[in-house]
């Protein structure tokens, strides 16, 4: 190969890998090492599912012999972290047309990989608190409705609200009342039972989506949650918050006609009756 060929071969920052017509090992650049350390000379000469599994642990999942070819695969490493890359593959021919080998070239992805997992997660969770996020809850809750509609299930939304923030906000600053809220929904993560989703609804307010649950049974796991906050205070260092939270909660009814936004509506309803009465207490929504 000219000294030039072999210059730009090596300093290329895809990493290639170089395959006969019978898809056998015939070169690779500098790039595809570091890629792989494993890879060596004495694999010169193997099949490509041969050396593959060698590197990866895993089969080359598609056919080499294809014209043009996207996939995307990833490398574990020792310290528990992973690189991703993105590989294609295209023929190398010779000038009568016919097949002479082909390249796998790679490029390191992880960066895009990494923004687009931060993307999903600002997307689907709440940063604060790390339970679903408000738009996230209503595609997962509107699915979880129809369902319930449709099988005839039972299905209840519990709205809560944590009795006097704003003082804490007031007396304390956000950074207290920003753990507080991380701390609550950390309780009530850990209490709810599956396939039960919690919220941030906004501000200090949490909502639970409970297919399969009657409004007796709802009540009762308000309830418990309800004594759970007020019997787990939040402390740090020497200061010790206590906390309390008021709960509303709807049914859904036998209507067809009935949505999801009635139901929190009707929760939060319910929310501003146990607030009234007196605050750290559950309420059910009645339609009279």
């Amino acid at each position: 190969m000219p000294v030039a060929k072999d210059t730009l071969f090596n300093n290329m920052r895809e990493g290639v890998i170089v395959l006969d017509d019978r898809s056998r090992l015939i070169d690779y650049n500098s790039s595809a090492q570091i890629i792989f350390p494993k890879l060596n000379l004495s694999m010169i000469g193997q099949p490509l599912d041969e050396t593959w599994k060698e590197l990866t642990d895993s089969s080359f999942p598609i056919s080499p012999q294809k014209e043009q070819a996207l996939f995307d695969f990833s490398l574990e490493h020792d310290n528990g972290h992973a690189t991703y890359y993105q590989a294609r593959t295209s023929l190398i021919r010779h000038r009568n047309d016919k097949i002479a080998g082909s390249l796998i070239m790679m490029i390191d992805i992880t960066e895009q990989v990494k923004l687009q997992q931060e993307l999903e997660l600002l997307a689907y969770y709440d940063g604060l608190t790390q339970v679903y996020s408000r738009t996230y809850f209503f595609k997962l809750a509107s699915e979880e409705f129809q369902q319930a509609l449709h099988a005839n299930k039972p299905y209840s939304l519990v709205l809560l609200d944590i009795d006097y923030f704003k003082q804490i906000n007031d007396n304390f600053g956000h950074d207290i009342g920003d753990q507080l809220l991380a701390y609550v929904a950390n309780l009530l993560k850990q209490a709810l039972p599956e396939p039960a989703w919690l919220a941030r609804y906004g501000g200090e307010e949490f909502v639970i989506s409970l297919i399969g649950h009657s409004s007796d049974q709802a009540f009762q796991l308000a309830d418990r949650l309800r004594e759970l906050l007020a019997n787990q205070p939040m402390s740090i260092e020497d200061h010790t918050w206590n906390v309390t939270a008021s709960f509303g909660l709807s049914e859904r009814s036998s209507r067809h006609d009935q949505s999801l936004q009635q139901l929190l509506i009707q929760a939060d309803q319910a929310l501003y009756e146990a607030k009234r009465k007196g605050r750290n207490q559950v309420v059910m929504h009645h339609p009279n």
